[in-house]
C-alpha cells in the first residue's frame, strides 16, 4: 500500500505505516463521493487488503470537510460500472475495479 492511488476526478491517497492503511479523500470542494471518488476509494481499500502489513485502516478527509455524501452533480446521471464479479465468485474481495 505504499503506491498513492489516485483517480483524475477525484483522488484518493493511500499509504501505509506500522501496520495501518491510511487513506485520505481529496475531491473538493467538500470532498463528495461521486463516482470516481467511490472508484478510488474501492482501489484504495483492495490494495490496503491485499497488503499483508495492514491491519487496520484509518479513512480521512485531505482537507477539514469529511465526505458527507454523494456528489449531487452526479444525481440523475446515468452510474457508471465501477467494479464486476471476479471470475473466483461472490465472496468479500472477490471484485476487480474497472476503469471509469
Amino acid at each position: 500500500m505504499d503506491k498513492v492511488v489516485k483517480d483524475a476526478t477525484a483522488p484518493v491517497g493511500g499509504q501505509q505505516r506500522d501496520g495501518i492503511g491510511l487513506i485520505a479523500i481529496d475531491s473538493p470542494p467538500v470532498d463528495a463521493l461521486g463516482h470516481g471518488a467511490r472508484a478510488a476509494l474501492g482501489a484504495a481499500l483492495n490494495q490496503a487488503v491485499a497488503d499483508g502489513r495492514v491491519e487496520t485502516v484509518v479513512l480521512r478527509a485531505a482537507d477539514r470537510t469529511f465526505p458527507a455524501g454523494a456528489d449531487i452533480r452526479e444525481f440523475g446521471k446515468p452510474v457508471p460500472l465501477l467494479a464486476r464479479p471476479t471470475e473466483s465468485g461472490g465472496g468479500f474481495g472477490d471484485f476487480e475495479m474497472l476503469a471509469l
